[in-house]
């Protein structure tokens, strides 16, 4: 679509890009987990944003001018996908579900997780094309405007879970003080191991009812 038809010159691109992404992939999946995950997911949607709408003006105007500057902007957007991708949704997705489901719900979670993501790849696999030959660079508005609604639910919708333990997290949810409880009891039990004969951990909550 940016009037690059030279099958070597494709195909140079598309292993550079295929290189560049196992670059970007493992160097992003060895550091992002270190940061705080809400942060990382809004930082990554909101990358993906501006590198979506900045895509969609240069091929815009590589089609209403033809300038060579345009195509060439195109590449290096594609190009910078990558690493706005991997910020978030690659190897931090998997560290977040473990993270936010419990142990009784995390398999059937992390499921559904892959139902929908085999379904988005079937959508952009077989249905990309099709809406790029029928409305060419508009169609990438149309992603442009799921990602911006994706930045609005993380903002409002995700839950920070760096630096809790699965213990604290699956009372999380509950409530903080309850999270809170499950926090200080584990660390008095850490701080004073003397009180465990066995030298393990045990801890337990008793939930009044009301």
């Amino acid at each position: 679509m940016v009037n690059i038809t030279d099958s070597v010159v494709k195909s140079k691109i598309n292993i550079g890009i295929a290189c560049w992404g196992l670059i970007c992939g493992t160097a992003l999946a060895l550091t992002v987990p270190r940061f705080p995950r809400r942060k990382m997911y809004l930082l990554c949607a909101s990358s993906l944003l501006c590198v979506y709408i900045a895509w969609t003006i240069s091929m815009e105007r590589f089609m209403t001018t033809e300038a060579r500057a345009a195509a060439i902007l195109t590449i290096f957007f594609i190009f910078l996908y990558s690493p706005a991708y991997n910020l978030g949704y690659n190897a931090l997705t998997y560290t977040y579900l473990v993270e936010l489901f419990p142990y009784f719900g995390r398999s059937r979670g992390i499921s559904w997780f892959q139902f929908y993501s085999r379904g988005a790849s079937f959508f952009a696999t077989y249905v990309n094309p099709i809406g790029l030959e029928r409305i060419q660079w508009r169609w990438l508005i149309v992603y442009s405007c799921w990602l911006a609604f994706e930045v609005v639910i993380i903002f409002f919708f995700f839950p920070e879970t760096q630096g809790r333990t699965l213990e604290e997290l699956s009372f999380l949810f509950e409530g903080k003080e309850k999270a809170n409880e499950v926090a200080a009891a584990v660390h008095k039990q850490l701080d004073d191991p003397g009180e465990n004969k066995a030298g393990t951990v045990h801890t337990e909550i008793r939930e009044e009812k009301v």
